[in-house]
């Protein structure tokens, strides 16, 4: 495997309310299962796929990143990602 490449096994579940929930439907730990949040860092949207267990640092993230970032309204998610 390639330096920043991470090995996975795609699985398919039912709809479910989180992703820390697909991981117990699955009966897997949530650090094994990845999510995405969807984000808005200015003008950009951003997408970071972490770990379902993990959270997301809002503030640490801006500091890096040099602009106010927020969560993607799930309302406004099914507008930019229809098929998701």
């Amino acid at each position: 495997m390639e330096a920043g490449q991470a090995a996975y096994v795609p699985m398919s579940h039912i709809p479910a309310r989180s992703a820390q929930y697909a991981a117990s439907l699955l009966h897997v730990p949530g650090r094994q299962v990845a999510k995405t949040v969807a984000l808005r860092a200015g003008k950009q949207i951003l997408l970071a796929v972490l770990p379902a267990s993990s959270h997301l640092n809002l503030e640490k993230l801006a500091t890096k990143l040099g602009t106010p970032v927020d969560l993607i309204e799930e309302r406004e998610c099914y507008c930019l990602f229809p098929n998701c």
